[in-house]
């Protein structure tokens, strides 16, 4: 269903943990910043030249309209994490008419407090420019309910990742150029609960493999 109607049939303060990441909406950014109405062939700076299809949202929004629905979710999520719980957000820095557009944009209008953040190294990129450098990485955002510490459990996780860099390889998906890596969830779900009877949520219930 559309994350917005699934997340407003949830309760208040009852959820212990969000793992999730958003559709990108880099067509939409393209679009809304250069103009152009279609992406143009070849590697075109900053986007990924395939359309991502996904069956119940669209990564080709006007950006405006996007940030506002972002922001929307980010909200909600806000009312449903229990007040020492975590929101760990996956995006990644985005480029469109030679700038670099960043998730903060739209992470800052939100109620959500911006406790911290995770370098994930991919090590490797399928977007290849000479224009500028490639990014090998994208950004693992650790948003509370309040600027208190949250419930954080740094001794669960294995020692190299410990650090505010990740190196995980990237599953491989046809069709969907950087699907999530279960490890990548496993680190923030052992980060952020303590017990079986905790509750985790993915509001986007993305792929994982």
């Amino acid at each position: 269903m559309d994350v917005l109607e699934g997340l407003r049939a949830l309760p208040d303060c009852s959820v212990d943990c969000v793992v999730t990441s958003s559709p990108y909406n880099k067509r939409g950014l393209l679009r809304s910043v250069t103009g152009l109405q279609h992406a143009p062939k070849g590697n075109y700076p900053g986007t990924w030249h395939k359309r991502i299809h996904y069956d119940t949202c669209s990564d080709d929004l006007d950006e405006d309209e996007y940030q506002e629905q972002m922001t929307e979710v980010l909200n909600e999520l806000h009312r449903v994490l229990k007040e020492d719980g975590t929101v760990w957000l996956n995006h990644k820095a985005r480029r469109a008419g030679f700038k670099e557009h960043m998730p903060t944009d739209f992470i800052q209008k939100s109620k959500l407090n911006l406790y911290g953040h995770v370098v994930w190294n991919l090590k490797r990129s399928v977007n290849q420019h000479v224009g500028f450098l490639t990014p090998v990485h994208e950004y693992l955002y650790q948003l509370t309910k309040t600027a208190r510490p949250p419930a954080f459990f740094k001794h669960r996780l294995p020692l190299e990742f410990r650090s505010s860099v990740w190196t995980i390889k990237p599953e491989r998906v046809k069709g969907h150029p950087c699907p999530f890596p279960l490890q990548l969830a496993e680190n923030c779900i052992l980060a952020s609960t303590s017990n079986r009877d905790s509750v985790v949520l993915d509001c986007y219930a993305g792929t994982y493999r």
